[in-house]
């Protein structure tokens, strides 16, 4: 037969071992994220070509603005 101060220490034990949990994860999650922003864009940005060319970005704004357009009409509709 478990008294209450049985069931209120494994209660306390129970939370103690999800916090650590929690804490374990995260910390993992945030070493995670530093790994990626630190070497996987830099990385990924080395290797695209360097073409030194101008990009219309004006035209490709104006194109894309075009298509959401027709996306939020045809969903409208």
């Amino acid at each position: 037969m478990q008294t209450q101060a049985d069931e209120a220490s494994r209660a306390t034990a129970l939370v103690s071992a999800l916090r650590r949990a929690e804490g374990e994860y995260f910390n993992a999650l945030e070493s995670g994220f530093e790994s990626l922003a630190g070497g996987a864009f830099k990385e990924l940005r080395r290797s695209l070509p360097v073409t030194r060319a101008h990009f219309p970005w004006e035209q490709a704004q104006h194109k894309l603005a075009l298509q959401l357009a027709q996306k939020e009409r045809a969903a409208a509709q």
